[in-house]
Formats: structure tokens, C-alpha cells, sequence
């Protein structure tokens, strides 16, 4: 049945397009579908938080910006989690009162605005991690940063932008639910496309150009011996995993977050009415992907580690074809060299 859609102001009851959109089938398994994300993040989480106190290979300021990355994913998640599953559990009750199904904007005002902060905190952090890959990438002796200094100023960034583009009042129309709500127009939507969009300009270049630079450093020394010991090898190395660590986290994240992109640019020009109101509220929240953003965070951490690991495993399994008897003749071979100019000894 195709419904005219109608969007009420919050002295009215829902409308007979409102109340089927929030009865619908697809909106309630839409809230379990992302319930089983979140929770899912929540496990990788905290086996990711696990493998990084244990074995460590990103810089403290690095780590200390993951750690909150995850943290500050955690909170937005509990957040859109209570959110969604009041907005589930008010369909059911009232699935047979029009008037008390909607929400309207003077119950949600506060909590909208915590979505629109929660959402620019996420891009502002991910570009707080890739700011600090790339200062240390050009000054790498320096101490131009302090993880609490960031992480202040990524806090104030984020009230800054959201103070910009947050709307001046509730809204007046009936809405779904305290995640979306409807404005005339919807700004505060098309400015939130245009943070994403700055934020998949500056942080996928950034991380690719670091994650090159450090393997071209790493590759060049190993071939000309300049300035070239076991322990600079090292270092080297450990930089280009945690820079390449850091670009495939970036990556993921700016793929995932240009399909919402997309969608939503679609999804705004041709669900909105002549009156300038948006009525894709259930489609639109299928490509909400800030969600799998949290769970590919902790998920890339994980597999890289995993990865390591296995790569380690396997250049110990083969220290006999490079003429090491036992492991003890190996790491003292590795000690002699450890600032030996010229070493070749292999490491992962």
C-alpha cells in the first residue's frame, strides 16, 4: 500500500504514512540487526584493548588515541543502542494509539544533540590518530604531542562543530524516534555529510602517504646501509607495521563511512518533500554505518595483530635453515649485532 508521505507537526496525531513506518517490519529488525553489531564491538573491543596492553607496537601517543577512538565508538554505540530500542519498544507498546507512537521534539532535543556531538567526536578522533601519524612521520625525534592535549582539543573541536550546526530549537514535526529528528530542510543532516566528507578527503591520502613513506625509508636503508644496525632495522620496521596498521584502519573506516555517504546524499535527494521534509527515516537508518565503524576498529586491530603474530611464528619455525641450531645461538647471534653496522640478520 502506498501511503502519501505525510509529516505531522507534534500537535498532531501520527499520520496514516507515520504510524505504518513505525510499525513496520523492517524498522524493528533494523534495531535487532544493529544490537547484534554493537554487541559484537563490544567483544572486539575488548579483545583488541587486550592485545595491546600485552604486546605493544604502536607509539604510547598512538596507542593512547586508539585506546579512546574504541571508547569514544563504546559510548556512541550505548548511546544510539537506548536510543533506537526506546524508539522499539514505544512502537510496540503504543502500536495501536497514533497519538503517543511519534515522539515529539521537546523529549528529544537533548538527546538528538548528543547524537550530532557523538557522531563529529568519532570523526574528529580518527582524524586526531591520523594528525598524529603524520607529525611524527615528519618530526620523529619530537615531542610535539601530548596525548591529553589532544584528546582536550578533539573534545573542544567536537562541541565547536556541534554548537555550528546543531538547529536553534526542537523540532516542531512529529519524528520516529530521539536519533532523527525532523527540521525543515534537514541542515544539521546535510552539515554532518559535509564533516564526513572533509573527513574522507584528509584521512585516507594522509594515512597512504605515511604508510609509503615508511616503507620506502625502511626498504631504502636495508638496500644502501646507511646509518643501517639491527636496532635501527628495527625500529623501522616497527614503524612501517604500526603505520600500515594505522592505514588499513583508515581505510576501512573511510570506505565504510563513504557508502553512509552516499547513501545519504541519495537518499536526501529523493526522499524529501516539496516542503523540504525528509521522510526516509527507516531507509536511510540501513546505511547508518557508524556502527560498523566501531566494530571495524577493533576488528582491524585484532586481525593485524593475529597477523604478526603469525609471521613471527613462522620466522622462528625457519631459524635452522639459516644455519641457528637453537634458539639461544640465535638471539645471541641477534645481541652481537643489535648496533653492528651492516647486519643482515632477518627479522619479522
Amino acid at each position: 500500500m502506498n501511503l502519501s508521505p505525510d509529516i505531522t507537526r507534534d500537535t498532531s496525531c501520527a499520520s496514516d504514512y507515520e504510524f505504518e513506518e513505525r510499525r513496520s517490519y523492517s524498522s524493528r529488525v533494523n534495531v535487532y540487526f544493529n544490537n547484534g553489531v554493537i554487541g559484537l564491538t563490544f567483544f572486539m573491543t575488548h579483545l583488541a584493548t587486550k592485545k595491546m596492553l600485552q604486546n605493544n607496537i604502536f607509539s604510547k601517543t598512538t596507542r593512547s588515541l586508539l585506546f579512546c577512538c574504541m571508547l569514544y565508538y563504546v559510548l556512541h554505540d550505548i548511546y544510539f543502542a537506548g536510543v533506537m530500542n526506546w524508539s522499539l519498544l514505544r512502537s510496540v507498546v503504543y502500536s495501536d494509539d497514533r497519538c503517543h507512537v511519534m515522539f515529539v521534539g521537546s523529549e528529544c532535543f537533548f538527546l538528538y544533540i548528543v547524537g550530532v556531538f557523538a557522531r563529529i567526536l568519532l570523526l574528529t578522533s580518527q582524524v586526531a590518530v591520523t594528525a598524529e601519524r603524520l607529525i611524527v612521520t615528519i618530526f620523529p625525534n619530537s615531542d610535539l604531542i601530548n596525548t591529553a592535549t589532544v584528546n582536550m582539543m578533539t573534545i573542544i573541536l567536537s562541541v565547536i562543530g556541534t554548537s555550528m550546526i546543531k538547529p536553534p530549537g526542537p523540532s516542531e514535526f512529529n519524528s520516529p524516534n530521539c536519533f532523527q529528528q525532523m527540521f525543515v530542510g534537514m541542515k544539521t543532516f546535510k552539515s554532518l555529510l559535509i564533516f564526513m566528507l572533509l573527513f574522507v578527503a584528509f584521512c585516507f591520502p594522509v594515512n597512504c602517504i605515511v604508510m609509503i613513506k615508511h616503507r620506502i625509508v625502511f626498504f631504502h636503508r636495508f638496500k644502501t646501509n646507511i646509518g643501517y644496525t639491527l636496532n635501527s632495522r628495527f625500529a623501522d620496521k616497527q614503524k612501517m607495521y604500526a603505520s600500515t596498521i594505522v592505514s588499513v584502519i583508515s581505510f576501512f573506516q573511510t570506505l565504510i563511512y563513504s557508502v553512509y555517504i552516499a547513501a545519504l546524499y541519495f537518499i536526501l535527494k529523493y526522499y524529501t518533500t516539496d516542503e523540504g521534509m525528509f521522510y526516509g527515516s527507516n531507509l536511510i537508518l540501513w546505511f547508518y554505518t557508524f556502527p560498523f565503524a566501531g566494530l571495524a576498529l577493533p576488528t582491524s586491530i585484532v586481525l593485524s595483530y593475529s597477523i604478526l603474530t603469525y609471521k613471527r611464528k613462522n620466522k622462528v619455525g625457519v631459524m635452522k635453515v639459516n644455519n641457528y641450531t637453537s634458539q639461544d645461538a640465535y638471539f645471541k647471534n641477534l645481541k652481537s649485532q643489535w648496533n653492528q653496522d651492516g647486519s643482515r640478520l632477518s627479522i619479522t
